[in-house]
C-alpha cells in the first residue's frame, strides 16, 4: 500500500498473492483483491490482514469493483460470469453468465449510482452496460447497436452479450417488434424491412 499525496510506502500486505486485480471500497476501510483460482480476498486497510476469502473456483478472478455504498462487489472472470457478492455475508448475491462461446470478461464496474454494471469481453474486447437485476427477473441483452440503411429503408438491430439461448423482443418505433434468440455465440439480430429509418427508435423490453 503506498500514500498517494506523497508515495510513501506503508506497509506490503503478506496475505495476497496470485493478484490480477483489486479495488478499494468507497469508504476507504476494505480493499478486495481478486486473482487465482477464482478466488477473491477482502483485506483490512488499516493493517492489510485478511478479513474474508470469496471463494468462487475455477477461472482467475481478472476484475473486482465495489458499488458506491460499498455493500456489493462484482467480479469478472475468464470463464465468462460475472458476479454480485454481498460483502457483509462474504456471499454471492447473484450472477450472469454464458455470455456467448469462449467469452471471457476483462473488466467489470458499477456505475455510480449502482443500477447498472458495465462490463468489457471477449477478444476484441466488446463493451456493454447491464442493469443490476433482482433475484426474480430475467436477464436483458446487456449490448445493443444498430445497422441504419437508409437507402434500402432498413434497420438492423445487433445484439450481443446475450445468455446462450436466450429470447428477448426487440421494439422498433418504425417497424413493430420482433423476437429473437441468441445463437452459440450469445449474438441475435433483428431486421426491420420497409420502414422510415430517420428518427427510428430502438428499444429491448422483454426477456423470456
Amino acid at each position: 500500500l503506498w500514500q498517494v499525496s506523497d508515495g510513501a510506502f506503508i506497509y506490503e500486505a503478506t496475505e495476497f498473492h496470485s493478484n490480477s486485480s483489486i479495488d478499494m471500497a468507497p469508504a476507504g476501510d476494505v480493499f478486495a483483491v481478486g486473482g487465482s483460482p477464482g478466488v477473491v480476498r477482502l483485506g483490512q486497510r488499516s493493517d492489510g490482514s485478511l478479513l474474508n476469502t470469496l471463494d468462487e473456483d475455477g477461472w482467475d478472478i481478472d476484475s473486482v469493483d465495489f458499488s458506491p455504498d460499498g455493500a456489493s462487489l462484482i467480479t469478472g472472470k475468464y470463464g465468462g460470469r460475472i458476479t454480485i457478492w454481498n460483502v457483509a455475508a462474504g456471499a454471492q448475491d447473484r450472477f450472469y453468465d454464458h455470455f456467448g462461446t469462449g467469452a471471457f470478461i476483462r473488466s467489470a464496474a458499477f456505475s455510480p449510482d449502482g443500477a447498472y454494471f458495465a462490463f468489457a469481453m471477449g477478444d476484441e474486447g466488446d463493451l456493454a452496460v447491464a442493469r443490476v437485476q433482482g433475484p426474480d427477473e430475467c436477464q436483458l441483452a446487456a449490448a445493443l447497436s444498430l445497422a441504419c440503411k437508409p437507402a434500402k429503408n432498413m434497420v438492423i438491430a445487433k445484439l450481443s452479450a446475450m445468455k446462450i439461448g436466450q429470447t428477448v423482443t426487440v421494439n422498433a418505433s418504425c417497424g413493430g417488434s420482433k423476437s429473437v434468440t441468441a445463437n452459440d455465440r450469445g449474438k441475435a439480430k433483428a431486421k426491420f424491412k420497409n420502414v422510415e429509418v430517420p428518427g427510428c427508435e430502438v428499444t429491448v423490453t422483454q426477456c423470456a
